[in-house]
């Protein structure tokens, strides 16, 4: 299928001429995963990266999306949005806490973070 390029996300062929609406995504300051960016994804499709203390929006044609967000083989939760009429903003962020690098000392608690909870690694919600 032919995508168009609209902006910084995808628009399918057939809605060529259709005004699109936005996704914002806000991704806060956080020294987990800081130099790297995350990959945001609609229906499966790639929409582009956010960085560290970045705001990204995304032109995507009216309707139904499930909405998720990787690095690496990790990602988070996936959310189900209506885009319509209004800007739907959602943030991201690493589910690892601040105050809990104490944790990385313990052995194979990275390895548990990136498999067993490898799609929890991240959180996606809805901004309040």
């Amino acid at each position: 299928m032919n995508r168009l390029i609209v902006g910084a996300g995808l628009v399918p062929a057939h809605c060529v001429g259709v005004e699109g609406d936005m996704i914002r995504i806000t991704r806060g300051n956080a020294w987990r995963d800081k130099l790297r960016a995350y990959k945001i994804y609609a229906n499966d499709m790639y929409l582009g990266d956010i960085s560290n203390n970045e705001v990204a929006e995304f032109s995507v044609a009216k309707g139904h999306y499930s909405i998720c967000a990787k690095i690496d083989w990790c990602g988070s939760n996936t959310i189900d949005i209506v885009v319509d009429d209004e800007l739907v903003e959602l943030e991201v962020g690493s589910s690892v806490k601040k105050n809990s690098w104490w944790k990385e000392l313990i052995p194979f608690y990275e390895i548990y973070q990136m498999t067993i909870k490898r799609n929890k690694y991240l959180w996606l919600r809805e901004k309040v």
